[in-house]
């Protein structure tokens, strides 16, 4: 047994031999960085042993190519090391964990929610219950609704009736009645009480949002986000999907994680508007496919199988305790439908938010992340795909790539003269990597001053003391040691750009796709969706080739469409019927093994001539 001592937060573990650093780190809360769930692929749980009472195995090939010369500075990968004795790690601030800027608002989108809640708040007298002194008290509730509000054969939750002896012979005259869906009481209280509130969640890969409404209102009083915990088993889906593959536990590890999260977010935000979070009675959380399954602890494992078939594509009204969601304890959850293994319920919220379907103009939508969701056509037809984007553009599998957190640099401009390089951070804090925006906008930057050719190759003859060789072959130096906060020089590296290649071809063939299906060669508008659409800038993601050429005022930001959606379908129960409606309506295409798609993929490879 050893003792494992991590600087520079001074906390300590016991160590049998039998588990990694990435994971007692983990254990301890320490907020280290691993965007591959400690496979050795991302190289991004960098640390350094300072002392160790027992010798450490040496890095295979595949540690040092990742590493290079900083093994000689002491370099580890948290991942790839289980100590057997006592030992001292630092983990250098590269590594940290930073504040994440999380998008929660919906820019361009301020209108006013029309509100039509699926809780209604309903009041009565007790003269009335008076009327029916022979029958039981749920009975005379039953004639009362019956005949005040033209409710029939209501409901009742069995906690209400648990309480109702009671609550009926308060003293007060009026009592409140709270009924989802005109259909089931879930809470009768005395006096009159109009307040009533629930949760809209996007449940997102990356990161998890949440909205507290007022649903009488249609009013948003608090938002709050946190990254998604279950990011420590991997970046993207297939991981967690292999992860609850792999270990007996891991299905209910990954639904517990999220789910504690989700109440954890409940609980700030709560407490916060000085509200109990038994005054929720309603939460609508949309996600991807793999989110949503997990979610719900149904086994995700076919959707990464061909054909890529999810347990169900219906929507779901279920008991929040039964989830284990901590609200009102008759408030129910409800989860709009995914359309295929790839296509979730929030690509369908943000579809529902654009309004797309319900104007006659075509508009390309593009909800650009991991998993990039492609939605194409107007009132008349939808069609929609989903494409492997891969982390890219969320800094992933990306020498310097890094989620937009403080440090992060997220916009470059090179002068086209003298090659001089500006670049802006999150927070203005000295860099620490790139983040997705800002590797957009810096290739659209090399490929503006020719620093870059269409091929992804570089142009070394001009600026030439701003290239080198490096282990992963030529790489340009955005800024050197001097001025970054990790102490050594932050780099693009050719095989980088390839990684962006692939991403930006693949979301750019499907969106190709779509349009030669619907026969047209522009659309009128284009929204760019989620935290990869609302960050880059238009101009730059049209220079790379990402999104068709149109004009700058006919594209959208639209800020967390997904977010909106959500709470769309949260406030107005008419809403989630369109949302079902709008997946019933979409086409889904299925790109793999289409030709069209590989000869499209293979065609915007390359960058467009400048």
């Amino acid at each position: 047994m050893g003792k494992i001592r991590f600087l520079p937060f001074e906390k300590e573990i016991d160590s049998y031999g039998k588990i990694d650093l990435l994971q007692l780190a983990l254990m301890l809360k320490i907020p280290i960085s691993s965007g591959c769930g400690g496979k050795g692929i991302c190289g991004k749980c960098r640390v350094i042993i300072e002392e160790h009472s027992s010798p450490i195995p040496e890095p295979d090939e595949d540690e040092e190519k990742r590493l290079g010369t900083l093994i000689q500075k002491g370099y580890r990968l948290a991942c790839q090391v289980t100590p057997s004795g006592d030992m001292t790690v630092r983990i250098p601030d590269s590594s940290i964990s930073k504040n994440h800027a999380i998008l929660t608002s919906h820019s361009g989108f301020k209108k006013k929610l029309k509100v039509n809640p699926p809780i209604n708040s309903m009041i009565i007298n007790r003269a009335e219950l008076k009327k029916y002194p022979q029958q039981g008290d749920m009975e005379r509730i039953s004639n009362v609704l019956k005949y005040q509000y033209s409710i029939r054969s209501p409901v009742f939750d069995i906690s209400v009736l648990r309480e109702l002896p009671l609550i009926l012979r308060d003293k007060t005259d009026t009592f409140t009645i709270l009924i989802r869906e005109k259909k089931e009481i879930l809470e009768i209280h005395p006096g009159k009480n109009n307040e009533i509130y629930g949760m809209a969640i996007d449940l997102g890969t990356t990161t998890i949002v949440g909205y507290l409404m007022n649903l009488i209102e249609g009013k948003q009083i608090s938002v709050r986000s946190s990254l998604n915990p279950q990011i420590r088993y991997g970046d993207d889906v297939i991981s967690r999907i292999r992860f609850s593959q792999e270990n007996e536990r891991g299905l209910k590890e990954l639904q517990g994680s999220v789910i504690n999260k989700i109440n954890e977010i409940i609980k700030v935000i709560t407490e916060s508007a000085g509200l109990s979070h038994s005054k929720i009675h309603e939460v609508a959380i949309v996600g991807n496919t793999a989110m949503h399954h997990i979610l719900m602890g149904i086994r995700p494992d076919y959707i990464s199988l061909a054909p890529y078939s999810p347990v169900l594509c219906s929507p779901m009204n279920i008991r929040a305790k039964e989830l284990g969601i901590d609200i009102a304890g008759s408030g129910y959850v409800y989860l709009p439908p995914p359309k295929t293994g790839f296509f979730g319920s929030d690509a369908i919220a943000s579809a529902l938010a654009s309004g797309m379907h319900r104007t006659s103009k075509l508009s390309l939508m593009l909800d650009i992340g991991t998993n990039g969701e492609i939605v194409l056509g107007n009132r008349e037809r939808l069609l929609c795909c989903s494409t492997a984007a891969g982390p890219a553009m969320e800094g992933g599998h990306i020498k310097w790539g890094m989620r937009a957190s403080e440090g992060a640099i997220e916009k470059v401009k090179i002068d086209p003269s003298t090659y001089k390089i500006t670049i802006k951070t999150i927070m203005k804090r000295a860099p620490v990597g790139i983040c997705g925006s800002g590797i957009v906008s810096l290739l659209a930057e090399m490929l503006r001053t020719g620093l870059l050719n269409p091929d992804g190759s570089f142009n070394t003859n001009l600026a030439p003391s701003k290239f080198r060789k490096g282990e992963d072959g030529m790489e340009f130096i955005i800024c050197d040691s001097g001025d970054s906060s990790c102490g050594t020089d932050i780099v693009i590296t050719r095989k980088d750009i390839s990684q962006i290649q692939l991403t930006k071809s693949a979301i750019r063939a499907g969106t190709e796709v779509l349009m030669k299906m619907m026969n047209i060669n522009l659309p009128d508008m284009i929204f760019l969706a989620g935290a990869g659409g609302t960050y880059i800038d238009p101009e730059d993601a049209i220079q790379i080739g990402l999104i068709p050429e149109i004009p700058i005022s006919n594209i959208i930001s639209m800020g967390n469409g997904a977010g909106l959606g959500a709470c769309m379908m949260l406030t107005n129960i008419m809403k989630r019927k369109e949302a079902e409606r709008i997946s019933q309506k979409m086409e889904y295409v299925e790109l793999a093994g289409l030709s069209l798609f590989e000869d499209l993929f293979i065609e915007y490879m390359h960058f467009p001539k400048t």
